[in-house]
């Protein structure tokens, strides 16, 4: 069973002279840096795979695959899976 964890990530976001803001993408502590391909979508939801919070959920595409980026009180955050670890025999 895939298990994910909340993951705050920095986020470059692009400013409108109209107020709206658009993610262009996505920054990770590791220094990997994910551009946003498309926002197909931007509406509050429940984060659900990680407890049920509601956000503000944008449906991004990143190098082709659908995936969610949410913001709450201006953090941004994904869910993240958990790497599983193999338990070792002694």
């Amino acid at each position: 069973m895939e298990q994910f964890k909340k993951t705050p990530v920095d986020v470059l976001v692009r400013h409108s002279t109209s107020g709206k803001q658009k993610p262009a993408a996505i920054l990770y502590d590791d220094g990997k840096t994910y551009p946003i391909d498309k926002i197909t979508e931007c509406f509050y939801a429940k984060a659900a795979k990680t407890g049920g919070e509601v956000a503000l959920r944008y449906t991004i595409r990143v190098h082709g695959k659908e995936t969610y980026l949410y913001e709450k009180d201006g953090i941004f955050f994904v869910e993240a899976k958990v790497k599983e670890r193999l338990a070792c025999r002694i």
